[in-house]
């Protein structure tokens, strides 16, 4: 049977990566549904504290820069949630959310059903929570993610509504080739991994609509 499994998650994923083949994002949210989603993704966080909404659409509390694949002490892009310009209060920020979920026209999926190729660097005390998750098939984090190499070699994973696993490159690209690797996650229940050298991937499988991550440095 898990032979099977993982033939059928090779087909699938081979499928979402023909050109061509769009892999759109969910139905629109009801105002109940969304409002609740959206309290709980922020219910850490106070109403004035301020976040950045990320190339990928998740969002960011303090800083972190774009960094490639093969070197995380390389700034291509920094970022900073307190002094961006662009940055919102997380009640401003739950509005606009909330109003994409529910009115948005739904659109392909930022997170790809491939293996991301640069990464997030989070620095001390950062946030990330990712938008929420829809689509079929293997779906991964749009970067990888690794805590400023200064700060140690922990992240802490929390992944929401969803089990999930959280891997290194490699794991992540032979879980997307058929032989599942990485640690597992579960819904709700926080995990300290430790990168070593190593950046590391969030990905889910047919992930339930609504769920999303969140990834810290303390």
């Amino acid at each position: 049977m898990k032979t099977i499994r993982n033939l059928l998650s090779i087909i699938l994923a081979s499928f979402l990566l023909m050109p061509g083949v769009p892999v759109f994002a969910a139905e629109r949210m009801s105002l109940e549904d969304a409002e609740e989603l959206v309290d709980q993704m922020f219910d850490d966080m106070e109403g004035s504290e301020k976040v950045l909404e990320m190339p990928d659409g998740g969002f960011l509390y303090g800083e972190a820069y774009i960094a490639p694949a093969e070197d995380i002490t390389e700034v291509l892009i920094s970022y900073d949630s307190e002094t961006d310009p662009d940055s919102k209060t997380v009640e401003e920020t739950k509005i606009d959310l909330i109003d994409d979920l529910v009115n948005g026209t739904p659109t392909i999926q930022p997170r790809g059903a491939s293996v991301p190729t640069q990464n997030y660097v989070l620095g001390p005390g950062a946030v990330y929570k990712s938008s929420p998750f829809s689509g079929a098939g293997w779906r991964f984090s749009g970067y990888m993610f690794a805590p400023r190499p200064d700060t140690g070699y922990y992240l802490l994973w929390t992944s929401y509504g969803d089990d999930a696993r959280v891997g290194d490159i490699v794991q992540a690209r032979n879980t997307l080739n058929g032989t599942i690797q990485g640690e597992i996650i579960y819904n709700g229940v926080s995990k300290y991994i430790n990168k070593a050298t190593l950046s590391h991937v969030y990905y889910t499988y047919n992930p339930v609509d609504g769920s999303y991550y969140v990834v810290a440095n303390y």
